[in-house]
């Protein structure tokens, strides 16, 4: 079973102010936060 670490992760500003953290690779999977560390903790 693949582990987080090995996809690519898509790290984006989006239009509110916040940041969003995605994974192109697994459907539906993104997480927002109000700065990049904190989008990419969720």
């Amino acid at each position: 079973m693949k582990s987080l670490k090995d996809y690519k992760i898509i790290l984006r500003p989006d239009d509110n102010g916040t940041f969003v953290a995605y994974i192109p690779a697994i459907k539906g999977c993104h997480a927002w936060g109000e700065t990049p560390e904190a989008a990419l903790c969720e």
